[in-house]
């Protein structure tokens, strides 16, 4: 549209609304209903993925209802996580067409390096996160600007830990055929009770606060000189490694066992990529293990000096829908 027919249009709808402040023009208000552009919806897609950069497309839908093109001025894109600003974008002098409903796409990058500060957030608030997509289109009407603003919300909840908190025993035995065909069990155990938890949380990690009440139902003494952790998302290792301990659980007898794993938060840009790649879907496998010292006697009859005890063991799939394809 001329400079020349945006400003008859801008000066046109400064005359309407001097008529809608005098009673009876209701015919003006009319006109100004007619005329005005319409947003018909926004619509989110996930674009190009890289290692640096996750591309989220924006589509409104504008209809012009006029019978010349009006001007947009601008078009808007923010995207925040958990309030962190993550990625925004701005497209220039575009136009839709007359009569007619027009696509106008925006492609905003994510900054992936932000995203371990999300997890961050995440965790501290009880793994439940809000992301929040803005859109603002702005015409450019000369005399002023009107801007149609549009936002996506999305909820994001996860239950990572749900799964470590037990309260029924497990038993665990080991058993021998002995030369007679029958069995003999010779380490025979229980987990009574097991919990997880986040401890600390600081910006490039977060401490797993985990707690086991092993019952040794054995006639000899488990020395646990060491805690084994394996915690991986989407097979992106998180946590691996292992810590000393002096635990020792007494013959026929109960001993509380506590363990902080430190889950590398540093790593959650990559995860967040392979989040994406995966249709918005990651799955949560850890495995916390005993290493448990047997007697000689007992470590002979098993062929092993040590028994590696898996206690906190699982898998969690969970997903998100940021984009808001899925039902």
């Amino acid at each position: 549209m001329s400079r020349s027919k945006s400003a008859v249009f801008a000066i046109s709808l400064l005359i309407v609304a001097i008529a809608l402040s005098i009673p009876g023009c209701q015919a003006a208000k009319e006109k100004v209903e007619a005329v005005k552009p319409e947003i018909r919806g926004t619509s989110l897609e996930w674009g190009e993925v890289t290692s640096s950069t996750t591309e989220l497309i924006a589509t409104v839908n504008v209809y012009n209802p006029n019978p010349i093109s009006l001007p947009i001025k601008k078009v808007l894109c923010e995207v925040t996580m958990n309030d962190i600003h993550t990625g925004s974008a701005e497209t220039k002098d575009l136009s839709i067409k007359k009569n007619t409903e027009s696509s106008l796409k925006i492609a905003a990058n994510i900054d992936n390096s932000k995203i371990p500060e999300f997890w961050t957030e995440h965790l501290r608030r009880n793994e439940q996160s809000k992301v929040i997509v803005d859109v603002k289109t702005v015409f450019d009407l000369i005399v002023t600007d009107f801007a149609y603003p549009s936002q996506k919300k999305t909820s994001i909840q996860t239950n990572l830990l749900g799964s470590m908190s037990k309260a029924a025993p497990i038993p665990l035995e080991k058993k021998i055929e002995l030369p007679t065909g029958q069995e003999k069990t010779i380490f025979k155990a229980a987990i009574e009770s097991l919990s997880g938890e986040w401890g600390n949380i600081k910006s490039d990690s977060a401490e797993l606060l985990l707690s086991a009440t092993v019952n040794n139902q054995n006639p000899y003494p488990l020395p646990v000189p060491r805690i084994i952790s394996q915690v991986h998302i989407n097979d992106i290792p998180m946590v691996s490694g292992e810590s000393e301990t002096d635990y020792v659980i007494f013959p026929n007898s109960r001993e509380d066992i506590s363990a902080t794993a430190l889950v590398d938060s540093s790593r959650m840009d990559e995860w967040f990529v392979s989040h994406i790649q995966n249709g918005e879907k990651s799955t949560f496998n850890y495995q916390i293990s005993l290493a448990l010292d047997l007697p000689g006697e007992v470590a002979e009859q098993l062929g092993q000096e040590k028994l590696v005890l898996p206690v906190w063991e699982g898998s969690k799939t969970f997903t998100t829908n940021i984009v808001g394809t899925k039902k």
